[in-house]
């Protein structure tokens, strides 16, 4: 299955590199091969943002497959992201039994 990704960022700032960083490292872990992606910077096209309703950044949007899907932040937790995305289903863990292990 082809993940289409997209990230959104507001130039160099601390959040949108580490959100970047992030994602880059995603895409050469768990979603190496079935994942494109591209960024945007709200600052050069804020008309693609506000057509998909990016208010805040650093924001990733899964386009496709299927219904789109968004998080907010710098994308730290991979595990956590991919999940929201609906692209890993999460342990079924709390989140207080995820952080002890």
């Amino acid at each position: 299955m082809q993940y289409v990704l997209r990230l959104f960022v507001a130039g160099p700032s601390e959040h949108s590199t580490a959100a970047i960083r992030n994602l880059w490292a995603m895409s050469r872990g768990p979603l190496k091969s079935n994942a494109k992606f591209d960024i945007v910077d709200v600052r050069l096209n804020p008309e693609t943002a506000e057509a998909h309703n990016v208010f805040i950044t650093p924001t990733l949007l899964n386009l496709a497959p299927g219904s789109v899907r968004r998080v907010v932040g710098d994308l730290s937790d991979h595990d956590h992201v991919l999940a929201a995305l609906g692209i890993t289903q999460r342990s079924g863990k709390s989140d207080a039994e995820e952080k002890i292990l």
